[in-house]
């Protein structure tokens, strides 16, 4: 996994501060969910700063929650989200 990665974990929140609550190294079999879910977010990430719609399609229907899906209901899910957000992505192209 990218020593980059963001995940999410535990911590304590107090007045002007945020304590992480370290627990050292995952397990293996949860540190490979979480490291599929980190590359397939890397790969989306990249796509959607170039603006390349096949490529962040590739990515969505690669998410676990995604990928049990049929391909043109995917397709149809996704095009649907581009739709519904275009105003906030501004340059990309809807037509997909």
């Amino acid at each position: 996994m990218p020593r980059h990665a963001v995940v999410e974990t535990n911590a304590i929140f107090g007045f002007n501060r945020v304590q992480p609550i370290v627990s050292g190294q995952l397990p293996s079999d949860v540190h490979n969910l979480v490291a599929r879910h980190v590359l397939n977010q890397e790969s989306l990430l990249q796509a959607a700063l170039n603006k390349d719609t096949e490529a962040v399609f590739h990515a969505f229907v690669s998410d676990p929650q995604v990928n049990h899906l049929p391909p043109e209901k995917a397709k149809q899910l996704f095009i649907r989200m581009l739709e519904n957000t275009q105003e906030y992505l501004p340059g990309w192209a809807v037509e997909f």
